[in-house]
Protein backbone atom coordinates (compact mmCIF):
# COMPACT_ATOMS: atom_id res chain seq x y z
CA UNK A 1 0.00 0.00 0.00
CA UNK A 2 2.86 2.37 0.72
CA UNK A 3 4.03 1.98 -2.85
CA UNK A 4 0.71 3.10 -4.28
CA UNK A 5 0.52 6.11 -2.00
CA UNK A 6 4.00 7.30 -3.00
CA UNK A 7 3.03 6.94 -6.64
CA UNK A 8 -0.12 8.99 -6.03
CA UNK A 9 1.95 11.61 -4.22
CA UNK A 10 4.35 11.78 -7.18
CA UNK A 11 1.55 12.29 -9.68
CA UNK A 12 -0.10 14.88 -7.47
CA UNK A 13 3.19 16.71 -7.06
CA UNK A 14 3.87 16.62 -10.81
CA UNK A 15 0.34 17.78 -11.52
CA UNK A 16 0.72 20.65 -9.06
CA UNK A 17 4.02 21.72 -10.65
CA UNK A 18 2.42 21.67 -14.09
CA UNK A 19 -0.45 23.87 -12.98
CA UNK A 20 1.91 26.27 -11.19
CA UNK A 21 4.06 26.52 -14.31
CA UNK A 22 1.02 27.23 -16.44
CA UNK A 23 -0.21 29.83 -13.95
CA UNK A 24 3.18 31.56 -13.91
CA UNK A 25 3.22 31.56 -17.70
CA UNK A 26 -0.17 33.27 -17.80
CA UNK A 27 0.95 35.87 -15.25
CA UNK A 28 4.11 36.53 -17.29
CA UNK A 29 2.02 36.96 -20.44
CA UNK A 30 -0.31 39.43 -18.70
CA UNK A 31 2.65 41.44 -17.38
CA UNK A 32 4.25 41.46 -20.83
CA UNK A 33 1.06 42.72 -22.49
CA UNK A 34 0.66 45.39 -19.79
CA UNK A 35 4.26 46.53 -20.21
CA UNK A 36 4.03 46.78 -23.98
CA UNK A 37 0.75 48.69 -23.72
CA UNK A 38 2.25 51.20 -21.29
CA UNK A 39 5.37 51.55 -23.43
CA UNK A 40 3.30 52.19 -26.55
CA UNK A 41 1.21 54.77 -24.71
CA UNK A 42 4.32 56.58 -23.49
CA UNK A 43 5.86 56.57 -26.96
CA UNK A 44 2.78 58.32 -28.39
CA UNK A 45 3.12 61.29 -26.05
CA UNK A 46 5.06 64.24 -27.33
CA UNK A 47 7.45 66.23 -25.18
CA UNK A 48 6.14 69.71 -24.49
CA UNK A 49 8.15 72.76 -25.47
CA UNK A 50 8.99 73.62 -21.88
CA UNK A 51 10.89 70.33 -21.48
CA UNK A 52 12.64 70.40 -24.84
CA UNK A 53 14.46 73.71 -24.27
Amino acid sequence: MARGSSRTTFYTSANRRSWEGLRLGVIALILYKFTTTVEAALNRHTISDSFSR
